[in-house]
């Protein structure tokens, strides 16, 4: 009688360890951002949450990623002022930023440190993609595995900031190109995972689906069902995006631990002041 109760609570947790395992196979949505709710942009997020490889958290409400902010309201900006972000990193072009400018925050400081400038950064993209002068993927593999003199230099500057230990949000058009690849860097800083890193980089298809879904509709109304698949690419993030990233890097580098020496990164000071 009593063995047959061990058994059967033994193969009880063996059951519900299996599930749990199968969910988090099936759930990517797992030590990730957590998404601040706002009006004015939907992949507003906290990295607070997050546990790193040896088993430490990064503290919530210290480091933000997102999309432009340029819609934000009144609501969304007290919002911001009570989670306590004390500067915003600009990842956008001057282009970008002089045509949709962020909204003005006082008391909260704005570095624009562009990871992209010149004539394909700003609104002739999409009027090149659609004409099929450019192939839309092939343009986002390229961005993603440029690593210039502009980009370490913005990466170099924008580590400089975060050593000093201030509450910050990053932010391109919509928090998942530049904002990403910048997500992922910092991440690593943090000795998360790479797994973890690219579970991170590809929720903003989950957080953006409903303003992604209004796009597509507009550019297949538009262009037609043609028009809406040669922009897509644009739209969404992949997983070999970052994939290609992470691969420039190492085989430029070494490793991205390797990258982040040549960005000049004080790893002990980011994991003293970002992770608990």
């Amino acid at each position: 009688m009593c063995n047959s109760f061990f058994k059967i609570t033994f193969y009880i947790s063996f059951i519900l360890f299996c599930v749990k395992q199968t969910n988090a196979q099936n759930n990517p949505l797992q030590n990730i951002s957590t998404k601040i709710s706002l009006d004015g942009d939907s992949n507003f997020r906290d990295l607070g949450g997050i546990k790193n490889s040896k088993g430490k958290t990064i503290k919530s409400h210290k480091l933000f990623r997102s999309g432009r902010l340029a819609s934000i309201t009144d609501s969304d900006i007290d919002s911001i002022h009570k989670l306590g972000i004390q500067q915003i990193i600009d990842l956008r072009t001057t282009e970008q930023i002089q045509q949709t400018p962020d909204r003005k925050m006082e008391g909260i400081s704005t570095i624009h440190l562009p990871l992209i400038e010149g004539e394909l950064a700003g609104g002739n993209l999409i009027g090149k993609i659609l004409k099929k002068e450019l192939n839309g993927k092939e343009f986002m593999l390229e961005t993603y595995t440029t690593i210039d003199s502009l980009r370490i230099a913005s990466w170099t500057k924008i580590f400089d900031l975060l050593e000093e230990g201030k509450t910050t949000v990053w932010h391109c058009s919509s928090g998942k190109d530049r904002a990403g690849m910048t997500t992922a860097l910092i991440l690593a800083s943090l000795n998360v995972t790479e797994n973890d890193i690219f579970n991170d980089f590809t929720a903003s298809n989950h957080f953006l689906s409903e303003s992604n879904k209004r796009t597509f509709t507009a550019f297949e109304q538009r262009y037609g069902k043609e028009g809406k698949d040669l922009v897509r690419p644009l739209m969404v993030v992949e997983k070999e995006y970052l994939e290609a990233f992470f691969t420039t890097i190492k085989e430029k580098y070494g490793s991205v631990t390797n990258f982040l020496s040549v960005l000049d990164v004080d790893i002990k000071k980011m994991q003293k002041n970002y992770l608990e």
